[in-house]
């Protein structure tokens, strides 16, 4: 198990830049501002990781590289970190705060993949019909398509992804499609990242405030009622 203690962090500058090319225009921070981040960034990356190789059971440094690994855009490396420290501290809202928006961020990168790859396919209308993170908040309701009709009730003597997805096997489901790069693929991806999302948000509920829950669901582009 992990434990408290000390610091340290390592990664790809170009990443960062990756990043820095598909953000909005009024969310870019000014060139030298950018190479500065990310010299900072790299600097923290490499001492956090000499750290974790000292201290390999620092729940400290867990969440330092967790932090480190989201602020340059490596997400799913951030996700194994903070899946590591909240699995022996539910305590810590930043953690949860952090991990569902890392979830978000990887599942838009699948969602984003399925609308480019297969925009017009059932795997794509039926995301967004029925999630209140991938749509566009700004559209009209009238833009999608209603939520399916309810299926029935899957035979679950066989194994499939939607008897994994009732039974909250997320992991499992992301683990095992992630390899076929197709518009199902990407699908269940999207759903199982949106679902884990939404439960480490909902480890915040007796952590904040109301009103700084609705904030944190803004900042992820959740489509809240009005």
């Amino acid at each position: 198990s992990l434990r408290p203690q000390s610091e340290g962090d390592r990664g790809s500058p170009y990443r960062c830049c990756q990043e820095y090319s598909v953000l909005e225009e009024r969310e870019r921070p000014r060139p030298r501002r950018l190479l500065g981040r990310i010299h900072d960034l790299l600097r923290r990356h490499l001492a956090f990781e000499h750290a974790l190789a000292i201290e390999p059971r620092s729940r400290k440094i867990h969440l330092e590289l967790a932090d480190t690994h989201y602020g340059m855009g490596h997400f799913e490396r951030a996700i194994e970190f903070y899946e590591k420290f909240t699995s022996v501290d539910i305590h810590e809202p930043r953690a949860w705060k952090q991990l569902g928006l890392s979830y978000v961020r990887v599942g838009r990168a699948k969602a984003s993949e399925l609308r480019r790859i297969a925009p017009s396919s059932k795997f794509w209308t039926d995301l967004v019909a029925d999630s209140d993170l991938y749509r566009d908040p700004e559209a009209k309701p009238d833009a999608f398509k209603q939520p399916p009709a309810p299926e029935p009730e899957p035979d679950c003597s066989k194994p499939s992804n939607m008897c994994e997805f009732l039974n909250g096997h997320f992991r499992q489901i992301i683990a095992a499609v992630a390899p076929a790069k197709t518009p199902e693929a990407l699908y269940w991806q999207a759903r199982c990242y949106e679902e884990l999302a939404f439960r480490s948000f909902s480890q915040l509920s007796d952590m904040l405030p109301p009103e700084e829950i609705r904030a944190l669901l803004r900042e992820a582009g959740v489509a809240l009622p009005q």
